[in-house]
């Protein structure tokens, strides 16, 4: 029945011309009713239901078209709707222009997630363009509505106009596959591989302005295996609050390094669900020589990934993608954090090491010998989050860091003692529920100690947990290193 509606409605335009040779006008608006109701009465009834409250306005206008048509004994009614249609859709478009986020740029991130700076604006102009193709579509068929051509409207309409917009969509998937060149497993992207194989150094050499990229000395890639050499600029975004006093590439970004590597090298976006055997073994500086090497697995699924400085390891994890249409669900029954102290805690710039836009920390909201809960919003993460305004889930390892050292921060500001680095070694697991976090993001942490004293290696349990649904977002046991009194901040990795 499904299929045979969207025939009914593709074909309507030479089914009214058809209609309007062999009847009255009349018969035929009520034949367009009868449609009408048939499509309403063959949905299940909450389908219904959902279709009234969503359609009720289309639904009136075509039972007042109907309504003059056999008043009035005149097609001109029923010649108008592919120009209402054109403006529906016009309407549509140009709201989502003025909401933030126009509908061509909706439809990209259903397929490839997260857009670049330039993939945004490309897709405000060609919703722009369809625009413009509604408006002209719109005027062609009501002119020639208005003068009752019923040969060259049903041609027009019926034809015509689907091939224009065919037309239209496949020059900009062409166009935009040349400039983008990037691939999500669809099923033409293994014959658009060929024709316009995936750069190597155009997109990786943009930070899209937040100045968080390194620069690429040299990439090497195979089909199960890629080489890069960085250099660590002078002028990361991080600096300034990571460490002042000592200098220190953050982990997080290590890893959004070489997150975004791989979907350059695979031209693919990745959903990350899992990052395992996570070890930091050497503090990274400033104007450093790094290499980086990947190995894919058969599927693609799994990488594993290391970084050398100077001949040693320096760098090692493995990184596990999602599975299509896996739902993403819930990691385990989440624990309530919701418990709020009854005593005022230091804010988090008190108790944490980090400074500007490296303080991801919003609110320290409860301290006790077992725990601290933290809270973090993605809109205070500056440089970090992408043009989306969101973030790569993996960020949530930089809000268990910094929740573990507000966990021995806050203890030392009480007893009037001054911040101590410490540094995050590595986890055996860090588990995701989804791959990104969404741009108004707010998310707890709980940091809970497992082993150690209170100088030397410790181990936390971390979990964070959404707000809005109360959901079990991430989860992870951290391997730390608290500084001792004379230890100095530059052995600290986090």
């Amino acid at each position: 029945m499904k299929i045979v509606q969207a025939a009914l409605a593709i074909t309507y335009p030479f089914l009214i011309w058809l209609g309007l040779l062999r009847f009255e006008p009349r018969e035929v608006a009520v034949g367009v009713l009868a449609f009408a109701g048939l499509r309403m009465a063959f949905q299940k009834r909450d389908q219904a239901a959902r279709a009234v409250r969503m359609l009720w306005l289309p639904a009136l206008v075509i039972c007042g078209v109907v309504g003059a048509v056999a008043l009035w004994n005149d097609p001109l009614g029923l010649l108008l709707m592919p120009v209402a249609i054109s403006l529906a859709f016009l309407t549509t478009f140009l709201h989502s222009l003025r909401s933030g986020q126009p509908m061509i740029e909706r439809f990209a991130r259903l397929q490839v997630g997260t857009l670049s700076l330039d993939e945004v604006s490309h897709c405000r102009r060609v919703t722009w363009v369809w625009c413009v193709f509604f408006v002209v579509n719109a005027g062609i068929a009501g002119l020639l509505a208005w003068i009752r051509a019923l040969e060259t409207w049903a041609f027009y309409t019926g034809l015509v106009s689907y091939l224009m917009m065919g037309t239209l969509f496949a020059a900009e998937y062409l166009y935009r596959h040349w400039r983008f060149r990037r691939y999500v497993g669809s099923l033409t992207d293994p014959l658009l591989k060929r024709i316009f194989p995936p750069r190597d150094n155009a997109e990786a050499e943009s930070d899209h302005g937040r100045g968080i990229r390194p620069k690429v000395l040299t990439r090497d890639s195979s089909d199960r295996v890629l080489r890069v050499e960085w250099s660590v600029p002078p002028d990361l975004a991080c600096w300034p609050g990571h460490f002042k006093d000592d200098l220190l590439l953050p982990g997080v970004l290590q890893i959004e390094w070489i997150v975004r590597e791989i979907e350059l090298w695979r031209g693919v976006t990745l959903d990350i669900r899992e990052i395992s055997r996570l070890k930091f073994k050497k503090p990274l500086r400033p104007q450093h020589h790094l290499h980086l090497e990947v190995e894919a697995n058969d599927d693609g699924s799994e990488f594993r990934a290391g970084i050398s400085l100077e001949g040693d390891n320096a760098t090692s994890l493995r990184l596990k993608t999602a599975k299509r249409n896996t739902s993403t669900g819930f990691l385990g029954e989440a624990d309530s954090l919701d418990v709020l102290a009854n005593q005022a805690m230091p804010s988090p710039s008190s108790v944490l090491p980090h400074q500007g836009t490296m303080l991801w920390l919003s609110k320290v909201i409860e301290q006790d010998e077992t725990s601290t809960v933290c809270e973090a919003r993605v809109e205070d993460l500056g440089f970090f989050r992408d043009p989306t305004g969101g973030s790569g889930a993996w960020i949530a390892l930089e809000w268990m860091a910094q929740s573990v050292a507000a966990h021995d921060g806050v203890r030392r500001y009480v007893a009037g003692q001054g911040i101590r680095p410490g540094m995050l070694l590595g986890s055996k697991t860090i588990r995701f529920a989804e791959g990104a976090a969404a741009p108004a993001g707010i998310f707890r942490i709980r940091a809970s100690p497992v082993f150690g004293g209170d100088s030397g290696m410790v181990a936390y349990e971390c979990v964070v947990d959404e707000v809005s649904t109360g959901r079990r977002w991430a989860e992870a046991r951290l391997a730390c290193r608290v500084g001792g009194a004379g230890e100095a901040i530059s052995d600290s990795q986090d």
